[in-house]
């Protein structure tokens, strides 16, 4: 939590480069040849935003939560995503669950920050070296056939 939030604080998000959340992870997946899907996946209650390599064979579920600002609805996201966390560990238990949880507004709201972390296996902020690590756990989780041929480089 206090990682999370330092990185926060600092400006880890890179929306002054124009890039949304989403954008940043679909960039180091493509750049690194990783495919994905994105969407619903059977036994799963909410929309995934990634799903390595793909829906009939998850290896890594990812979800993004970036809060700007502080809401109401931040409570439900929360209690949503330790159900997500439930149907993947059943329904997947081979799975990982991976969570980019960023912004201020999930320090405004520490209780929260706490529940969204405890759903996921891993959870990452858009900060540089957090970016770095998360590349280095997709090289360690994956083997080599999940990789495009043509991208190696990273292995």
């Amino acid at each position: 939590l206090d990682t999370l939030a330092r990185y926060s604080l600092f400006g880890s998000y890179n929306a002054k480069k124009g890039k949304s959340a989403e954008q940043i992870l679909e960039n180091i997946l493509n750049e690194m040849g990783i495919p994905y899907d994105k969407g619903a996946v059977k036994g799963v209650r909410a929309t995934i935003d990634f799903i390595i390599p793909s829906k009939i064979n998850p290896k890594i579920f990812i979800q993004v939560s970036y809060q700007g600002t502080t809401s109401s609805g931040m409570g439900r996201k929360a209690r949503d995503e330790l159900g997500v966390a439930e149907d993947i560990k059943k329904n997947y238990p081979d799975a990982i669950f991976i969570q980019f949880i960023d912004g201020i507004g999930w320090i405004i709201r520490i209780s929260d920050l706490k529940r969204m972390v405890q759903a996921g296996d891993y959870v990452f902020t858009f900060h540089e070296e957090q970016l770095e690590e998360f590349k280095k756990l997709l090289l360690q989780v994956l083997s080599e056939k999940d990789f495009k041929p043509n991208l190696r480089r990273f292995l």
